[in-house]
């Protein structure tokens, strides 16, 4: 893949959205019960969702596209962000005309969000256990277990941030001795896993807004709601290394222009993407 860059906002293809700001409540639930976002992150979510909304349309009030199509992870705060989004679409939709709604999909009776584990956390990771490997310090991996001590020294001795570290694929496993903590780490979605959910996923999406073989489909924006882990490697494999940083609650935007494919957050700098399925 290589990347070259152009200014200008467009009409996204694909929106990959970093669910809101949360407490961090609930794990896996239904899209009805979906409910782990803070005041704020409810305020945040429904902004940016009004600012997606105001670029599917022109200076008349026609819709620039025909239908959107969400899909999330399983989380209550990625579902909880894509049931706000969808939201804020059905207003629009009874404000407008008939001709002037974007029609949501549904699917299989799906309530128009599909869910799918394409879209979720690193699984099985633990926060409290790697920012001590990052960090160093004491750590009680149970309330009944031994508390232990990691040495910065030797579990991060190149002074990574988090991000970075994980990149590693625990390579720092030699400095634990706590089987316990071993098992952890072994459980945890190591970040090839990662890369290559992210490869299926992309090329998945793209087949379905026909970019694959310069087949550019029909007026359809696919939102994808998903975790800050799997949308930074999205953006990071897809773009050759460019960083995007992406609030929570705010999306990036996949287009299609002149059947070359960009990536763009904002009304920032889009980076062209040179897909190769």
């Amino acid at each position: 893949m290589s990347i070259e860059a152009k200014q200008s906002q467009q009409i996204p293809g694909i929106a990959l959205v970093r669910h809101g700001l949360t407490p961090y409540n609930q794990g896996n639930v239904s899209a009805e019960d979906a409910n782990d976002l803070t005041e704020e992150g409810i305020d945040g979510v429904i902004a940016e969702a009004e600012r997606l909304i105001s670029t599917l349309y022109d200076h008349e009030g026609n819709p620039l596209i025909k239908r959107v199509r969400f899909f999330s992870s399983p989380k209550g705060r990625a579902l909880h962000t894509a049931n706000l989004i969808k939201g804020v679409f059905e207003e629009k939709n009874q404000q407008v005309s008939d001709q002037q709604q974007i029609k949501i999909l549904e699917r299989n009776g799906d309530g128009g969000i599909r869910i799918t584990e394409l879209l979720d956390e690193v699984r099985n990771f633990d926060w409290g256990l790697f920012s001590k490997l990052v960090s160093g310090g004491k750590i009680q991996l149970d309330k009944e277990g031994p508390e232990i001590t990691i040495e910065k020294a030797q579990s991060n001795p190149n002074d990574l941030p988090l991000g970075p570290y994980f990149l590693q694929d625990a390579a720092f496993k030699d400095s634990l001795s706590e089987p316990e903590a071993l098992k952890r780490i072994s459980e945890t979605e190591s970040y090839q896993e990662v890369r290559q959910r992210g490869v299926r996923l992309l090329s998945k999406m793209l087949r379905l807004i026909g970019f694959i073989d310069h087949k550019i489909g029909p007026k359809t924006l696919i939102i994808l709601v998903t975790h800050d882990g799997l949308l930074s490697e999205l953006t990071n494999l897809a773009t050759a290394g460019s960083k995007f940083e992406c609030q929570k609650g705010s999306y990036l935007s996949l287009f299609v222009e002149d059947e070359k494919l960009f990536v763009q957050y904002q009304d920032g700098e889009a980076v062209e993407i040179k897909y190769q399925d």
